[in-house]
């Protein structure tokens, strides 16, 4: 009777041990296939290239930058220096100040300087500044932390009349005087006080002249001198780097490197420019630009210095090898995201993904790759302008 007893508990207790393991393995499953289907969660929203990491700044000696203000000057290709900013504000939650209009530009229409209360009110404070504006100084360091990091870009002013001429022609009075031609062109730059009337003749009237220099709240009709140097001077004073257009690669290292962020973060697709690029400028042009233009001129030739100054600290042989990192992660990025390169804006199949498009001229857009779509940084890489207001107005604000 003992016996039969002791083999029944035996059997009773085997039963729970091999119950027990069974439940093990089941959790061990389980947790196994959960951390596996977070993962692959996560994948949707982060890159699924091979992205170089860990290869550029020495983390040990900086600390990552948040609070950014870039003056977006126009034509020189600040959207994609935007696009960069905001993908990386929007990754760590950093907080974008935008406008209290549904116009993503502070004011810019109406000529008018950047003030405070162009800004949306919210509770959170505001770390980054990055849309138009007519820059004021003392406005944008009211709402701006006292560690901010001010940057800029500027282009060249030959190339840069070109792309004004095109992309704003039927935009400003000044310039659709004459037709939209290279003839017209020629003739515009070669007798500019024909057709160039100052200002109040009509809306962005000041693109006919020095246009960067009143982006950065100067005046564009004071050929004095004096007073430019001192403007490029007060420049040079509050901006901690001048990004430079024809430079641009060499710039996105720069940037990063001030910013202590990973060069990764700089990867990028070229953004709001024309499906066929800017005709070449001719010496003899170029001059009567730099002649007419006489602020933007002197405004580009100092930072042009000073930029150069920077690169040589920075390390030539340094700075190569990063350049050319980039460039591999340009590569990465367009070969996981674009289905068959750039193209023009009528041919680009999601009307979400066309950017604006100006009377007279053709922009270039892109198509998303299949498996593509669901990838954010796909998705962020070419997100316009006034999308990115969109998706920040309902992140921070819910609108």
């Amino acid at each position: 009777m003992l016996t039969l007893a002791m083999g029944f508990i035996r059997k009773y207790l085997h039963n729970i041990l091999r119950f027990a393991l069974i439940l093990c393995l089941i959790y061990f499953v389980y947790s196994c296939w959960g951390l596996s289907f977070k993962s692959t969660e996560k994948q949707k929203s982060a890159p699924t290239f091979p992205f170089i990491r860990n290869t550029f700044t020495n983390r040990t000696n900086c600390k990552p930058k948040k609070n950014i203000f870039f003056m977006k000057t126009h034509k020189t290709a600040g959207t994609v220096v935007q696009n960069i900013l905001l993908r990386h504000a929007d990754l760590h939650d950093i907080f974008v100040g935008l406008s209290r209009t549904r116009d993503p530009k502070f004011g810019y229409r109406d000529g008018r300087y950047f003030n405070r209360d162009f800004i949306r009110k919210s509770d959170s404070p505001i770390n980054m500044l990055c849309h138009h504006m007519r820059f004021d100084r003392s406005e944008v360091s009211a709402i701006l932390p006292n560690d901010t990091v001010y940057i800029t870009i500027l282009r060249e002013p030959g190339s840069l009349f070109e792309s004004l001429f095109n992309y704003l022609h039927y935009d400003c009075k000044t310039f659709s005087r004459l037709p939209l031609s290279p003839s017209g062109m020629e003739e515009w730059i070669n007798h500019p006080r024909r057709y160039f009337r100052g200002a109040k003749d009509g809306p962005l009237w000041w693109f006919g002249k020095n246009s960067m220099f009143y982006d950065m709240g100067f005046n564009n009709l004071n050929n004095d001198e004096e007073y430019i140097q001192q403007s490029i001077l007060e420049v040079e004073e509050v901006f901690d780097l001048v990004l430079l257009t024809e430079y641009f690669d060499i710039s996105m290292v720069l940037l990063m490197d001030l910013l202590c962020w990973d060069l990764e973060d700089a990867a990028y697709l070229a953004l709001n420019a024309r499906a066929v690029s800017g005709e070449f400028v001719p010496e003899v042009r170029r001059r009567k630009v730099e002649e007419w233009n006489h602020a933007d001129t002197l405004m580009y030739r100092h930072f042009n210095k000073t930029f150069w100054r920077c690169v040589k600290e920075y390390g030539v042989e340094k700075m190569d090898k990063n350049v050319k990192k980039l460039n591999e992660l340009n590569q990465q990025l367009q070969d996981a995201c674009v289905d068959g390169g750039a193209v023009g804006v009528s041919r680009v199949r999601d009307p979400r993904n066309r950017v604006y498009n100006p009377r007279g001229v053709e922009m270039k857009g892109y198509n998303l790759k299949h498996g593509a779509k669901e990838l954010k940084i796909c998705k962020d890489a070419i997100r316009t302008e006034n999308k990115w207001f969109e998706y920040f107005l309902h992140k921070q604000y819910g609108v």
